[in-house]
């Protein structure tokens, strides 16, 4: 019920349920999920400290549970939000750095840590990691434009010609 309400963007509704799961059934496998949901309620409410607090609880809580890949993928996008670049970094590697990632979130958190080694000024990861994207992604929609980014990180390091090359 709380996923209804949190796609139809009733944001008190969805809460409510979902605390409603954390105090009855706490001890149960469906208590994290609720935790997590809580911390994307927050945080579609502007409320990212609130956000932290609640997925730093779920990890404290419950380690082990399937859905902490999810919460490092949303520690990232919000220290990426507060400009905390190190934060960011250090969360969506805690996926891409894992080999038994899930492989619905490994391209997401790749991409992600890309744009966040590029906007920290950290273009030779950025490029290693473009490089990496494309080799295991060739043919995910958004190859084409990580083809360009490798050119425009080419052309940030200074290595202008092979910029050019690569962009022809």
């Amino acid at each position: 019920k709380g996923l209804y309400y949190y796609r139809k963007e009733e944001y008190v509704n969805a809460r409510k349920s979902f605390d409603r799961i954390m105090d009855k059934f706490d001890d149960s496998p469906s208590a994290p999920y609720a935790m997590y949901w809580t911390g994307k309620t927050l945080e579609s409410t502007k409320k990212q400290p609130e956000a932290l607090k609640q997925y730093e609880a779920l990890m404290t809580n419950h380690p082990a549970s399937p859905v902490v890949p999810r919460v490092y993928l949303a520690l990232g996008n919000i220290y990426y939000d507060l400009e905390k670049w190190d934060e960011s970094i250090r969360n969506y590697k805690l996926i891409v750095d894992n080999p038994d990632a899930d492989p619905s979130l490994l391209p997401i958190a790749m991409s992600n840590l890309i744009e966040t080694y590029e906007t920290a000024g950290i273009f030779d990861a950025a490029l290693q990691l473009t490089r990496k994207y494309l080799e295991l992604y060739p043919n995910n929609e958004d190859s084409f434009d990580k083809k360009i980014k490798i050119g425009v990180l080419y052309q940030r390091l200074g290595y202008n010609e092979q910029s050019v090359l690569h962009l022809q």
